[in-house]
């Protein structure tokens, strides 16, 4: 509902795959398309294989399920993953390969004598990556629900999947625009020595107070933004830092101004802070940062019937089309029940990351992190203390917006969804992680209190 940017730099609507399964039926070889969702370039191909209709929405949703999980390549084969350790040889990591039954059950493998690991956690962990509501996961071929879905080990390197749950999708197509807000300086410098993330932080105010003043001057408006953290003391943890004490850490800054011209001054002016500032500082070899443009995204609903789609095999136009499909109401999705924790054991602390795996990622502005238990009896202290409240807890100094938990019975997981959490995320945020990607990583620290024997 909120009005387009005055100016674009893009504007790109999400295809889905049944076009994509038409050129396949008509003999092609090579398909070139534009922007189309992860999920089609597997879902396509098996509606060719397989002669699925446009509402075979459970065999879509499997499908789905499946695309979802390849389209990362090795982060579902040990890539990204909580026990990484555990993983062999990441130099000959392989990527997955999904077998499908014509059931719409399918199994991810990889090819033996690879370095990569299949297993319930690394699959599992994937299926969680950059969701929202896991019972309303939208796409333009189906609506799917994620909630049952099952993960059974069936040999080395191998996982079934099945549960998958799909229903019709609706009139709509994601619109995704970019536009350029203003620009933004980012870099780092090394800082060594005693008390090195102290001068860190004082050597980035000096400089960001000396340029604000010379900009009051020349008549410019201040930094619409600052974000000054300190690589290696834990900026990102906040509250929860621990590396108090560190001899070396990157003074990493990031600002944001209307002007590239007050931008070009401030990079100009952080050289006085090698030869003025804090002792031990270092790395300014390589150049000094340049403006860039701070890019943000627009988000939209385009009626399917407003974009025509078409499919031309060489010089021939086989079908030009609008792809429409029927509406359905939002899914609630299974939900755990008679979760309740039995026994008067003495309780101990441990951290999640012995009771869990965890991924996390982002769309634009709003992070997500995916957590499973690693047996079934660590559910019940999850499900009590592992709440969305809790969460936002752990996180209040990094995401300003509302948390909320979604409930995966099939796997034993739960996905938190976070809003206003990436400093406006992707190229829109001054921070070091705009994506999340270390989101989960902090999450496995946070103290969770269990039975003694459970430890």
């Amino acid at each position: 509902g909120a009005p387009l940017p005055e100016k674009l730099a893009s504007l790109n609507v999400y295809l889905g795959a049944q076009p994509i399964a038409e050129a396949l039926t008509a003999g092609a070889d090579i398909i070139v398309t534009g922007r189309v969702v992860d999920s089609a370039v597997v879902i396509g191909p098996l509606m060719h294989e397989y002669g699925w209709q446009q509402d075979n929405y459970d065999a879509l949703a499997q499908a789905a399920l499946a695309g979802h999980i390849l389209e990362c390549g090795a982060q579902c084969t040990g890539g990204n993953f909580t026990d990484w350790h555990l993983v062999p040889d990441f130099s000959t990591m392989s990527y997955p390969v999904a077998e499908f039954s014509e059931d719409a059950t399918f199994e991810i493998c990889i090819p033996p004598n690879t370095g990569g690991l299949v297993n319930v956690g690394t699959v599992g962990e994937q299926m969680l990556y950059e969701i929202g509501d896991p019972a309303n996961y939208l796409l333009p071929d189906v609506a799917c629900d994620f909630t049952a879905v099952n993960l059974q080990a069936s040999g080395t390197d191998r996982v079934h999947v099945s549960g998958a749950r799909g229903r019709a999708p609706g009139q709509y197509y994601k619109a995704c625009a970019t536009w350029i807000d203003g620009y933004r300086l980012m870099g780092m410098a090394f800082i060594g020595g005693p008390r090195a993330a102290e001068k860190a932080r004082s050597s980035l105010n000096a400089w960001v107070q000396r340029t604000e003043r010379e900009f009051e001057k020349r008549g410019l408006e201040g930094y619409r933004d600052t974000c000054l953290e300190v690589i290696g003391a834990e900026s990102t943890y906040g509250p929860h830092a621990k590396a108090s004490d560190t001899r070396e850490v990157m003074a990493k800054y990031g600002l944001h101004h209307n002007s590239r011209e007050a931008l070009g001054f401030a990079s100009r002016e952080f050289a006085y802070l090698a030869t003025s500032a804090a002792p031990g500082m270092s790395g300014f070899g390589g150049g000094r940062a340049q403006p860039s443009p701070l890019i943000r995204v627009h988000s939209a609903l385009l009626e399917k019937s407003k974009v025509p789609v078409t499919v031309q095999l060489g010089d021939q136009i086989l079908s030009q089309t609008t792809y429409e499909s029927e509406s359905s109401d939002a899914a609630a999705g299974e939900r755990y029940s008679n979760i309740s924790i039995t026994g008067s054991s003495e309780l101990v602390s441990v951290p999640l990351e012995k009771l869990a795996y965890a991924r996390s990622g982002d769309k634009g502005d709003i992070a997500n992190i995916g957590v499973i238990a690693r047996k079934p009896e660590y559910l019940p202290w999850l499900y009590q203390q592992l709440t969305a409240k809790a969460v936002a807890d752990y996180f209040a100094h990094l995401v300003k917006g509302r948390v909320d938990r979604y409930e995966l019975p099939g796997i034993n997981g739960f996905n938190f969804l976070m809003r206003e959490a990436l400093g406006g995320g992707g190229s829109a945020s001054l921070r070091i992680d705009p994506q999340a990607k270390a989101y989960a990583q902090m999450l496995l620290s946070m103290e969770v209190k269990i039975p003694e024997p459970m430890s």
